[in-house]
């Protein structure tokens, strides 16, 4: 039997609550899946942490002392349990946060006018799939999905 890393624990975490996979967070680090699969067992070498600070939005410094901590402070409420007529009305909430996201990094420039909305759609139902699991709609995490799913496809 083998351990899993820690930090390998915590990164596959992010990826889950952030509805991404695994491929997708190895383009963004620029390693081969089979490289990062060995880093289960053997650890992640400290020549990629800032790639992987950076893919997952962790402050770099707290990440080479053994934590993990965001690398923006932002005031996000906590998550809420669900409301409202049922489904479609917490499919509507999630468009709504998507769609207020896509705006603001617009505004910012990170993202193009043209994104691509089969992109926003994947985002859309890993987060309804989370709240639906969890009876919580988390905002901040819909907004950091987005986010993250931006940078891969820039």
């Amino acid at each position: 039997m083998f351990m899993i890393d820690a930090l390998i624990k915590t990164i596959e975490a992010e990826l889950d609550r952030l509805g991404l996979n695994k491929r997708e967070f190895c383009e963004r680090i620029q390693t081969e899946p089979q490289t990062y699969n060995n880093w289960r067992t053997r650890g992640v070498p400290s020549n990629k942490r800032s790639a992987i600070a950076k893919a997952m939005n962790w402050d770099f410094e707290a990440l080479s002392e053994g934590r993990i901590e965001p690398a923006t402070r932002t005031n996000n409420p906590p998550p809420t349990p669900l409301s409202g007529d049922g489904d479609e009305d917490v499919f509507a909430q999630i468009v709504e946060i998507l769609i207020e996201t896509q705006n603001e990094m617009i505004k910012e420039g990170v993202l193009s006018e043209s994104y691509d909305a089969k992109a926003l759609g994947k985002i859309a139902k890993q987060a309804y799939v989370n709240a639906m699991k969890t009876h919580e709609l988390n905002p901040k995490a819909i907004k950091e999905g987005m986010r993250f799913a931006a940078l891969l496809n820039t």
